[in-house]
């Protein structure tokens, strides 16, 4: 269906323009009534000579096939020069009407490939289902039409159809726009002016009369297409609805093929494709290296290679000139935010073909990234894996499992296959959690910002002031990442005499007039609250050995000393006043020091002992140099080692709500120390908060809950994915292939190609499940499995569509019902339900029941296979 009212305002418009339109043999749209009139008098199938014949009969029609480097028309006339017969027997079944006609098409198109690949090997045909409609539709005009998919796209979008083209659907959209063609002829009859314009104008003889008006009907969706639409359209995307004719193999041998994709080429779109498949020149040479006319300049040279060698037709602007880039992109203005000018974005076809590509010898060994890009030392990285990589895959293929490996390899700087002994890599990984390099956690549905960034969280306080009574107050609390991000930044301080501790807070503490000399000469702190006053708990036991202390005399702005805590607890004075006390040593004293700056421009707490959270370990400790001289042998050092955060079941939380304004600063080229560097101010705390460019972040994602496409598309395109798919070798390399003479690999890889099949790839069943057999290879390990993993899966993937669930574990073609995993049997609504049911639909005619025994035959697994 389309919009009747919108066809009837394109016809009365057409109809404004149709003079003009129709113009003469040269300019005009004439030329299509005059083409077929020319191609119906010459063409005979039984002319002696059929290449003069076919030569005559196209002249006319070459305007309309041949066009820059795409030329069907020349290609056919030297194919038929060089071998007659077979192009005439093409033609034959060509216009053999009794078979489908797209079937035909193909059929031309498949003969044509074949015929030049064997006349003239490495030339192209360019007989494209455009071209070959043409020669269909110049045969017989009144039951054919000759096809585009751009103008059939462009026509459907603009009337409002309800069918939708698809690219590649030759079949539907062929029969869609002859439906279209044809209903636009009928509604020609409610215009007598247009039909009565048209019959003037095509009186002359060497015009084909169109008496169906099917050309006319066609020629008005060529109009809207290329006028309408093209005056109206919205679409941001420019070259969006240009068709190349490559497909997804034709892009995999352009890839391989070095005088099309030097390395040079195969950079730039592997760079794109790993950006998330768009991006701008900026972009690119910001995360990658080499600068953006590298990869403007080089995807134009790029695309002229490619156009060269394919002949495809190349996307006309509106002011005539050719666009080269849109064989490879389509493109917009780059908008706020988007560094550079013009985004392109990997045409659908060539993005799925370096997927495919992407792990291929002559691929793999293209560099991702150049050396000393953006101000960061690429050299210190593992080029292996993106600052931002997410693992994904069907359930049990060992992504978790390869978190482990991931988080080690970047952290001891290795590449990936290195890692074998995985019983050394969980030992390693272990040391490293215990180091604080790696963290560990799972998104979940209930998982928010307040537990990865900050937010705001009750606790009991003791209220100051004579009265001691508890309150519920409300902190602002660090979450699991932002702690991670502030760990990696901070930097390494190298003492002698003493350690700070690896976690080291800062303290604060208000040390009275009375006792400061004291604390000073005798290296403590003291407090005047009893060692068990509420007022003290924070003293004596929150405070840690190897924290900070900075002291003050009751001033919220300026401190008199700085000290490391040296015991382990806290004890008591034998004195009336100010006994409770910890031992410390003072990096500075007898000092006199506003901080307000070194603590994000805030004052201290009015507390005796309290927090300093705003204040870094790295300044406190300069200025405890700057005003101590003799603290030689006191280094502060960047901290560059590698960080991991692991992110388990990534796709399973809110990611928007969760990550907030960090989907912007996880960019590689955003990232602390980089060019770019962006920070934001945190919403709880007011904080300036930036992530650091050691910081890893692996995700892992179960596709079988959720697909990449439906992921956030922020999240997409700044993280790299690398896929987990089930590989049975894994199976054969520990030894957990084998129950008796059964091949478990085999047998998984059959089950995995059924469910490909019945369902897609992103729900086939892993490796992982199978692994126990390597200690327990037994028909009793494998029931266990098939019981508690393998068929629940199967029920929740196929929604207990037990048929299907049967063909996966191939009970449909087990003879011995003793075998099936699933038992069917007939059912008989009539023996359930009182009354008639003849006329309810749909009732089931079989119920089935899980066959526990099978389970336990190794025959049962066998015939899976």
């Amino acid at each position: 269906m389309i919009n009747r009212e919108i066809l009837n305002d394109c016809i009365d418009k057409y109809t404004e323009a149709f003079s003009e339109r129709w113009g003469d043999d040269k300019k005009g749209e004439c030329f299509k009534w005059k083409m077929v009139n020319s191609f119906r008098k010459n063409w005979d199938l039984d002319a002696i000579d059929f290449v003069g014949m076919l030569k005559l009969s196209l002249k006319d029609a070459s305007y309309l096939l041949d066009s820059a480097q795409n030329l069907p028309y020349g290609m056919l006339l030297d194919l038929a020069k060089a071998d007659p017969v077979a192009v005439h027997q093409m033609f034959e079944k060509l216009y053999t009407e009794n078979n489908d006609v797209v079937a035909r098409i193909t059929q031309f198109q498949n003969d044509a490939k074949e015929l030049c690949a064997g006349l003239f090997p490495g030339k192209q045909d360019y007989q494209r289902s455009t071209a070959v409609s043409v020669y269909i539709w110049l045969h017989d005009p009144d039951q054919h039409i000759f096809y585009k998919y751009t103008e059939l796209k462009r026509a459907c979008e603009y009337l409002e159809s309800d069918y939708k083209p698809k690219k590649g659907d030759l079949q539907n959209n062929y029969n869609e726009n002859y439906n279209l063609v044809l209903e636009i002829s009928k509604e020609l009859e409610n215009h007598k002016d247009l039909l009565a314009l048209f019959n003037s104008l095509a009186e002359n003889d060497i015009y084909y009369k169109d008496p169906n008006h099917l050309i006319l009907a066609h020629d008005i969706v060529i109009y809207i297409s290329r006028v309408l639409y093209e005056n109206g359209k919205t679409s941001e995307w420019f070259g969006e609805d240009y068709e190349s004719g490559i497909t997804k193999d034709d892009w995999k041998n352009l890839l391989k093929d070095p005088s099309v994709f030097d390395e040079n080429g195969l950079k730039i779109v592997k760079r794109m494709y790993d950006y998330g498949g768009q991006a701008t020149c900026v972009q690119l040479s910001q995360k990658y290296g080499l600068n953006y006319p590298f990869y403007n300049f080089g995807s134009v040279h790029l695309a002229k290679r490619i156009y060269k060698k394919t002949g495809c037709e190349p996307y006309i602007e509106n002011n005539g000139e050719q666009s080269f880039w849109t064989i490879l992109y389509i493109g917009r203005r780059a908008k706020k935010g988007e560094d550079g000018v013009f985004l392109w974005k990997l045409r659908d076809e060539l993005k799925e073909a370096i997927e495919e590509e992407l792990k291929e010898p002559y691929f793999a060994k293209v560099p991702l990234y150049e050396y000393k890009k953006a101000g960061v030392d690429m050299e210190s990285k593992n080029h292996d894996i993106s600052l931002n990589t997410i693992l994904y895959g069907p359930p049990g293929t060992g992504k978790t499992y390869n978190t482990a490996i991931y988080a080690v390899a970047i952290c001891d700087n290795k590449p990936l296959d290195s890692l074998k002994d995985y019983s050394a890599v969980m030992k390693r990984y272990n040391e490293l959690k215990a180091e604080g390099r790696v963290a560990f956690t799972t998104f979940h549905q209930a998982y928010g910002y307040e537990e990865f960034i900050e937010g705001i969280k009750p606790v009991m306080k003791s209220s100051d002031g004579e009265e001691q009574s508890k309150d519920i107050k409300y902190d602002i609390m660090s979450g699991v990442f932002k702690k991670f991000c502030e760990t990696a930044s901070q930097k390494e301080v190298k003492t002698k005499g003493f350690e700070f501790s690896k976690d080291a807070q800062i303290w604060k503490v208000t040390i009275r007039d009375e006792v400061r000399m004291d604390c000073f000469d005798n290296n403590r702190i003291r407090i005047d609250w009893s060692i068990d006053a509420d007022g003290a708990n924070g003293f004596v036991n929150e405070m840690a050995k190897g924290d900070i202390v900075i002291t003050t005399d009751g001033n919220r702005k300026r401190i008199n000393g700085i000290a490391v805590i040296v015991s382990k607890d806290a004890y008591e004075l034998e004195t009336n006043e100010d006994k409770t006390t910890r031992d410390v040593v003072w990096l500075a004293k007898h000092i006199d020091v506003d901080i307000t700056e070194i603590n994000a421009g805030r004052m201290l707490h009015r507390m005796t002992c309290s927090r300093v959270p705003k204040m870094k370990i790295e300044d406190i400790i300069a200025t405890a140099n700057e005003n101590n001289k003799t603290l030689g042998g006191m280094v502060i050092e960047e901290n560059t080692k590698p960080y991991v955060f692991i992110i388990d079941e990534i796709n399973r939380g809110n990611v928007s709500k969760i990550f907030g304004e960090l989907i912007t600063l996880i960019e590689e080229t955003k990232r602390k120390g980089n060019s770019e560097a962006m920070e934001t101010i945190l919403p709880y705390s007011g904080d300036p908060f930036t992530v650091p460019n050691n910081v890893y972040i692996l995700g892992t994602m179960n596709t079988a809950d959720r697909s990449i496409a439906l992921m956030d598309t922020a999240l997409r395109r700044r993280f790299r994915f690398v896929e987990k798919m089930p590989e049975v070798k894994v199976l054969q390399e520990i030894g957990a292939d084998k129950v008796d003479d059964l091949d478990v690999a085999a047998m998984l890889k059959k089950m995995n190609e059924r469910i490909e099949f019945l369902y897609d790839r992103e729900h086939m069943i892993g490796h992982a499940f199978f692994t126990d057999l390597k200690d327990d290879p037994t028909i009793y390990r494998l029931a266990t499995i098939f019981s508690k993993s393998v068929i629940p899966l199967l029920q929740e993937y196929f929604y207990e569509d037990y048929q299907k669930i049967q063909f996966v574990l191939g009970d449909n073609g087990k003879t011995d019902d003793s075998y099936k995993f699933i038992k069917d049997s007939s059912v008989s609504a009539k023996n359930i339900f009182k009354g008639n049911v003849d006329a309810v639909v749909d009732l089931p005619e079989k119920k089935y029941e899980i066959n526990n025994d099978a389970l336990y035959e190794l025959e049962s697994y066998k015939q899976i296979i």
